[in-house]
């Protein structure tokens, strides 16, 4: 069918040269392969590979031809000359002249196929791989090509937050914001007396802890219910989420807390210097760990879910596991603003009040980097990835949210327009493959802004307070949450299209 097409549009798919070079191989013609290859002007290194690959190939086609002096000819004229970087390679293969068949090839040769079509299949595609685009295109390039024509419309498009992948080539990706944006508070939880320092969405989206400083942590029931409509459509009432447990313990405010990965466990910290392992099913204590000797910070859970660290003011960064109450390891070294600890497990990312981003190799606390931040940051969070942190920097003239790309040690965005200059600020990557970026002001709103492109989509107002953290439900890509000092929670999630009474109110932007 390729033929055909090439005979009906006049166009070739590849150069004479190439097509010919698999003629060759495939015919077995290893001199005239040795010929076209030279046509293609490649590289010293590319060309001795290749070179070496036909050689090799030949040499063992006429081993288990029982060709024994041709194939003794080869080793030593032909493969041994491109041996002379790498002597263990012609070793290697002379050491097929003791033993050969089609079994010790398959172990010992893998790449040869066992010889046959097969093998000079494998050798063909070995080499093609070695040629210059400007020579062959790459197989499935077209298919490539339209895959990054749609990634980068998802990219670019400002709204775009569904979990399917845009497939139309007929025109560009253009979401709008009442397809998919959240931007109306559907619940206000109000059950703490004082301050919402920290909120945590558990991975099955069905629950919130809150932390706050009247020093208890509560459990919210937050999955979704139905509404109450009247006989025209409207909405007459909400099932508001449940407090499902009020957690006391701690002595002093509850600075932050996280679930574990599958949200078997619950851990806080706080001002009291302790960290607490609770059950959040039965909203039972069931360990206490002290070792920090001024606030606890933040808490990171490890992969696996039975291990954490910790970090705090006191300059120490611990391990922990939930079997024990003595740490694993302690780590001295700077005040711990906040932590984060990859999806994998690999790195860790601190924060201090230096202006410091500290880069740890895991699980062995190593610090392989660090980069200084312009002003003072009060919180990071990394990306699923893992190559990605947002970092809240805090000035009362310009604050900002920086996107550190920490693979490159750069700062590949700033999200700016947000009032931040005298508390702790949390942000958060959101909606389906994390496209946006949230966080809470000062000046009691949240904002929303285009991960890509850092534009400003969204002020969401209705808490009366500086809005401390935001956590993104991850198991609804609409859905989020956020915490004030106005003692309440919002929920702030799109409806679904068939409830007409929960139409979305117009933002400023």
């Amino acid at each position: 069918s390729a033929r055909v097409l090439e005979e009906e549009s006049g166009q070739q798919q590849q150069p004479p040269s190439v097509a010919k070079l698999q003629d060759a191989v495939i015919a077995g013609d290893w001199g005239d392969v040795e010929a076209v290859l030279g046509t293609f002007r490649l590289d010293e290194g590319s060309e001795r590979a290749c070179r070496f690959a036909v050689r090799r190939h030949k040499y063992l086609e006429l081993l288990l031809s029982d060709n024994l002096p041709a194939a003794m000819e080869v080793l030593h004229k032909e493969l041994t000359p491109l041996c002379h970087d790498a002597p263990s390679e012609a070793h290697d293969l002379a050491c097929f002249l003791v033993a050969l068949s089609p079994d010790v090839l398959r172990h010992r040769a893998p790449w040869f196929g066992g010889g046959g079509a097969e093998g000079r299949s494998r050798l063909l595609a070995a080499l093609f791989a070695a040629l210059p685009p400007s020579v062959r295109l790459s197989p499935h390039r077209l298919e490539t090509l339209v895959s990054q024509a749609l990634e980068l419309q998802m990219r670019q498009c400002l709204r775009y937050n569904s979990p399917e992948p845009w497939r139309d080539l007929l025109k560009d990706c253009d979401a709008g914001v009442e397809e998919h944006i959240a931007q109306d508070s559907l619940f206000v939880l109000a059950h703490h007396t004082d301050e919402v320092w920290h909120i945590q969405f558990s991975h099955d989206g069905t629950r919130i802890a809150s932390a706050s400083k009247d020093t208890t942590v509560v459990i919210w029931d937050v999955t979704t219910r139905d509404v109450t409509r009247d006989g025209m459509g409207g909405v007459t009432s909400r099932d508001a989420p449940v407090v499902i447990h009020v957690l006391s313990g701690h002595l002093d405010a509850v600075s932050s807390v996280a679930w574990s990965q599958e949200d078997r466990w619950l851990l806080s910290c706080g001002n009291d210097r302790s960290i607490r392992l609770w059950d959040p099913k039965g909203g039972n204590l069931l360990q206490t760990f002290f070792q920090h000797t001024e606030p606890v910070t933040a808490l990171a859970w490890l992969p696996g879910g039975t291990r954490f660290v910790s970090g705090g003011f006191d300059k120490r960064i611990c391990t922990w596991s939930v079997l024990s109450p003595e740490p694993e390891a302690v780590l001295q070294g700077e005040r711990i603003t906040d932590l984060a600890v990859t999806a994998d497990g690999s790195r860790m990312f601190t924060i201090s009040p230096d202006k410091k981003i500290t880069v740890f190799s895991m699980p062995c606390m190593e610090e392989v980097a660090s980069v200084v931040e312009s002003e003072s940051m009060t919180s990071l969070c990394v990306s699923e990835d893992g190559r990605h942190i947002l970092v809240c920097v805090s000035s009362e003239a310009r604050p900002e949210v920086h996107l550190w790309d920490m693979d490159e040690s750069l700062i590949v965005q700033r999200y700016r327009g947000h009032k931040s200059g005298r508390y702790v600020l949390r942000s958060a990557f959101g909606g389906a493959r994390e496209a946006f970026v949230v966080c809470g002001s000062e000046c009691s709103q949240v904002y929303l802004w285009h991960r890509e492109s850092g534009a400003l989509l969204a002020r969401l107002a209705g808490h009366s307070a500086t809005i401390n953290c935001v956590s993104w439900n991850r198991a609804d890509r609409a859905s989020f949450a956020s915490a004030s000092d106005d003692n309440t929670i919002r929920i702030w999630r799109l409806p679904s299209p068939s409830a007409a009474g929960l139409a979305p109110v117009p933002y400023d932007v």
